[in-house]
């Protein structure tokens, strides 16, 4: 069993990281920056509101709205086309999405201000949501690539025509199929309905194009997007898919029952891989079990400031699905425990690996909390009740 004090000095600590970085300091080493810390933040708000609805410490209600009082107070101070004081919860639904930030950012901060508006009951949490589905709608779903067929669905991370052009990538898609099909579990509104079923397909198109790598018993992974042979896999890819095939399987369990059935096989493929293939885990002797890791390509660290929150989303995410604590979650969770660090942060690997180091970019702040973020999302699944 994982010591449970850990998991709330994780908390804690995370915590402290969150108030080291939340004020604006016009470097990109804080969270109301838009290049690195905007996207972090609302991924560190989902990982809070995990931690305060499962443990449920004194107040956790009255947490969680101070939480996203905080939160609002960084997208403000966030900067927009050089403009700050924009107000995600009063944004008007019929505005044109703000530029500026990329469009998957926004995912991370509509998922998480959904499991805000569960722990707190306030419509002006569900309204932040909308805004960032809106965002992503009107945003980045209208853009036209060489290859209409393989992008129809589908939702670009950026403008593909910008200096810096974007892509359709797996967390993108990924995200916004997690968040529409959430909305349309929270308000019934056919709109998420639509969109959750037209990404649903994006994914379809991709897997039966070259995207799924299958493995032996129906596993399989998908690989990053757009395909190259370079590429490889990454944890955080599978993670935000399987969130967004199992959020659209429970949102049509009654209307559409085969595309359940569907989608749950889907996601029993994808999280056997996840917790057996060597390509996601490394196995640590003595039978301590298959932890997480992310793979080196040549002199490629994928613990960066974004290859860092992978292996955390995966776990967030395998929670979310199972609703228990199985085999996988304790070993992490376990994993997690044994690699902390002497400051009492959470390190970059798991397995204890002295060459995975943390690229942070210039952005040593952030670099921490990223893998913070990253542990405590293990330590979250842990609170989940057991296997019976």
């Amino acid at each position: 069993m994982t010591d449970r004090n850990i998991t709330d000095q994780g908390y804690d600590t995370l915590r402290g990281l969150w108030d080291k970085t939340k004020q604006q300091n016009h470097t990109r080493d804080c969270l109301p920056d838009p290049g690195y810390g905007f996207w972090h933040a609302g991924n560190t708000l989902d990982t809070f509101m995990d931690y305060l609805g499962r443990a449920q410490p004194q107040d956790y209600k009255k947490t969680a709205a101070q939480l996203a009082e905080e939160a609002v107070t960084i997208f403000k101070e966030t900067s927009f086309d050089k403009k700050t004081g924009y107000d995600p919860t009063q944004y008007p639904l019929d505005q044109p999405p703000l530029q500026g930030c990329w469009w998957d950012d926004y995912g991370w901060w509509g998922i998480a201000f959904l499991k805000v508006h569960q722990l707190t009951g306030d419509d002006r949490h569900l309204h932040v949501a909308r805004v960032c589905w809106h965002f992503m709608e009107a945003g980045g779903r209208h853009y036209q690539g060489d290859n209409p067929a393989a992008e129809k669905g589908g939702t670009w991370n950026h403008d593909p025509k910008d200096k810096d052009p974007g892509i359709q990538n797996v967390v993108t898609n990924g995200l916004f199929l997690i968040l529409s099909a959430r909305l349309y579990i929270q308000t019934r509104d056919k709109q998420y309905l639509d969109g959750a079923l037209a990404q649903y397909h994006w994914f379809v198109y991709q897997l039966d194009h070259g995207a799924k790598h299958e493995l032996n018993d129906d596993k399989w992974l998908i690989e990053q997007l757009p395909l190259d042979k370079a590429n490889g896999f990454w944890t955080g890819d599978q993670g935000v898919l399987l969130g967004g095939l199992a959020s659209l399987r429970e949102s049509i369990l009654q209307e559409e029952p085969k595309l359940a059935v569907t989608l749950s096989e889907m996601c029993m493929g994808l999280v056997s891989a996840v917790e057996t293939s060597d390509l996601m885990v490394w196995p640590l002797p003595h039978n301590q079990g298959n932890i997480l890791h992310e793979l080196q390509k040549g002199n490629t660290w994928r613990f960066d400031l974004n290859g860092s929150v992978g292996k955390g989303v995966l776990m967030r995410y395998v929670a979310a699905y199972l609703e228990k604590r199985d085999h996988f979650v304790n070993f992490n969770a376990a994993a997690v425990t044994n690699t902390l660090q002497k400051d009492g942060t959470f390190a970059n690997s798991w397995v204890g690996d002295p060459e995975e180091k943390m690229n942070d970019d210039g952005c040593p702040n952030l670099g921490v909390l990223t893998r913070q973020c990253s542990g405590q999302n293990a330590m979250n699944a842990s609170l989940l009740p057991p296997w019976s």
